[in-house]
């Protein structure tokens, strides 16, 4: 008698399968983002922890402090190099901001230092400043002067962030401010910074409908490319 082997039911060969790809992917996954972590020299979780219990407030605003006068100095600066001390830096700065450090206080030194062509720099700022502007007038008001210059950047890639920042702000008393980046972007020679602006009315119309329809887009040809 000829013995036969019994093959495995379809159904349950399908879910291993489907089952070792998942794992497979968290694992590639767990693996490039510890990468990622560690080449951006981001704070995990236990360092966040670490930090915030065995550094005292006094040791924490020294720190900010020096950050402060380390971006003054490269202000205004066009040494060589100037650029990746000035990421190093952004780094610090975001990496104290997102363990709940405020780091408010350097928000003119990081607007002055974003004056680059640089689009790490500039995507680092953007996450900086939209932090902190969304809650504060005052700097909201800075932020829309600095994001409306970059709005115009010869760069479309930094024309688009500009503007997404800019309309991801979210500040009542200061929607008037995004209606001619918003014109501007939907003529703009470039898809990504047209599809940015696309987006950014339809986020103006959810925050103030009485402003959208006074900007009147279509009517004003801002479709016309």
């Amino acid at each position: 008698m000829t013995h036969v082997p019994i093959l495995s039911n379809p159904y349950t060969l399908h879910l291993k399968a489907i089952y070792g790809v998942l794992l497979l992917s968290l694992q590639l996954s767990f693996i490039f983002i510890s990468s990622l972590a560690i080449n951006a020299e981001l704070p995990t979780a236990i360092d966040s922890e670490l930090f915030i219990r065995h550094y005292p407030p006094q040791l924490r605003k020294s720190e900010v402090t020096d950050l402060k006068l380390q971006l003054r100095q490269l202000a205004g600066s066009r040494a060589p190099g100037t650029d990746d001390s000035k990421r190093d830096l952004f780094k610090k700065v975001i990496s104290y901001m997102t363990i709940g450090i405020d780091v408010s206080s350097v928000f003119s030194e990081m607007v002055m230092c974003s004056a680059t062509s640089d689009i790490v720099l500039k995507k680092m700022c953007y996450l900086y400043v939209g932090n902190y502007a969304s809650n504060n007038p005052d700097l909201a008001l800075l932020t829309i002067n600095f994001l409306q210059r970059d709005c115009k950047d010869q760069d479309p890639m930094i024309r688009g962030l500009a503007l997404r920042s800019l309309c991801t702000l979210r500040v009542a008393n200061l929607l008037e401010y995004l209606v001619g980046p918003l014109v501007s972007g939907l003529k703009d020679g470039s898809s990504y910074v047209r599809t940015v602006a696309a987006i950014g009315v339809l986020k103006l119309y959810h925050i103030s409908v009485v402003t959208c329809i006074d900007a009147d887009f279509k009517n004003a040809q801002a479709f016309d490319l």
